[in-house]
């Protein structure tokens, strides 16, 4: 634990058998209040809320993700967006998934890693006695998160619609599941100064009910229903795991340390890490190979320099065998921006929405073309 109380140490040893190399998926949240706000300069929304959670545009962009995620998991990569889609062919086959407990990144992991961590609905599911007890309608989920928050009642076992952690043991929700979501305090937002996003609100199993209550508004009833089968390892956040006051660069480095320390020891060969811009920013800064860097010096400037946008997904190689920098590739997948592949063209094109980019597009775009074929030309000109 550091001086603030906060456990930033790995608990258990690695595994011996633990593979070098590894792939970690990292997932930015979706679109949050505070990311909206910050785009409207909505003053009072900023100051509003603590631990923001995901707009309606966001919860678009997630389930878009797992719309993707399906498609490829169905169909497998199609020509159009087939070297966007290489990377989520990858995804589906990550063993385990991580995500910061703040409720924004919570909420990205149950509505856009749908297709991973839930199984088809039971068609007659029967509830154990301990969900049975704990569960709360949709109605009182706000009233007693609040009430919760103010007499410092035990973590509730289930959510609003039946979301289980779990902690709980429940049978019927691990039955449900295919990959649990472990919340890891190691991957909470870089907090800044002024940045009341940063703040949480809720602790242990708590997490999960209050993202499921927040999606309520924004998600169809059918979506909330299958989420309740999704376990939700609520275990590492069962005390106070963010910090009121800014990160140092040595907390903020201890932090990002312990994380690659854990992913190191996992005996997962394959993890997706569903968190923040910021703290990946700085991840990447830390962490990617010199060799790579001077081999893609301007994808590793980006990375470096830029946020990765809403709900992409950077997929990293890891290499533990290489020293301290241990990031030996990134390519980049967003359902915005793909390579396609036109029938008779000898060459792909980088498309945005839909269209071809000129040849001076942001630079940040060279993230999405990182892939094994054929240079890149807009309207004639070799961008990448």
């Amino acid at each position: 634990m550091n001086r603030r109380g906060n456990r930033i140490g790995v608990e258990r040893l690695a595994d011996p058998d633990a593979p070098p190399v590894k792939q970690l998926f990292i997932v930015r949240h979706a679109q949050s209040k505070w990311n909206a706000a910050q785009k409207s300069r909505d003053v009072r929304t900023l100051l509003a809320y603590r631990d923001h959670p995901l707009t309606q545009r966001g919860c678009d962009q997630a389930e878009a993700l797992a719309a993707a995620i399906t498609s490829v998991m169905r169909n497998g990569p199609d020509n159009e967006h087939f070297a966007g889609q290489k990377i989520l062919a990858g995804l589906i086959k990550a063993d385990a998934i991580w995500s910061s407990p703040h409720t924004r990144a919570l909420q990205t992991a149950l509505i856009g890693l749908r297709p991973l961590h839930t199984s088809p609905m039971p068609t007659s599911p029967t509830p154990s006695p301990s969900a049975g007890r704990a569960a709360t309608t949709a109605a009182t989920a706000g009233t007693e998160t609040a009430a919760a928050a103010a007499d410092g009642a035990p973590a509730y076992e289930a959510s609003a619609s039946g979301s289980v952690s779990r902690e709980t043991g429940n049978e019927d929700a691990q039955k449900g599941s295919t990959l649990p979501i472990r919340l890891k305090p190691a991957a909470r937002e870089k907090k800044n100064l002024g940045g009341f996003d940063t703040i949480g609100v809720c602790r242990g199993e708590r997490c999960l009910l209050r993202a499921m209550s927040e999606l309520q508004p924004h998600v169809p009833a059918d979506t909330l229903e299958q989420m309740r089968f999704t376990c939700v390892d609520a275990t590492e956040v069962k005390r106070k795991w963010w910090s009121g006051m800014r990160d140092s660069k040595q907390q903020l480095h201890q932090r990002m340390a312990a994380l690659l320390e854990e992913i190191r020891a996992s005996p997962h060969s394959s993890i997706v890490l569903v968190g923040h811009s910021h703290f990946f920013r700085e991840f990447f800064r830390a962490y990617l190979n010199d060799k790579w860097r001077e081999a893609s010096p301007h994808v590793a400037t980006d990375l470096c320099k830029h946020r990765i946008p809403n709900c992409s997904v950077a997929c990293c190689q890891i290499d533990f065998s290489v020293g301290p920098q241990v990031i030996t590739d990134v390519s980049l997948y967003s359902p915005d921006v793909y390579v396609k592949l036109t029938a008779g063209a000898s060459n792909p094109t980088l498309c945005v929405k839909g269209e071809p980019v000129s040849p001076t597009a942001n630079a940040a775009l060279r993230l999405y073309a990182r892939q094994p074929f054929a240079p890149i030309t807009v309207a004639g000109q070799e961008v990448l």
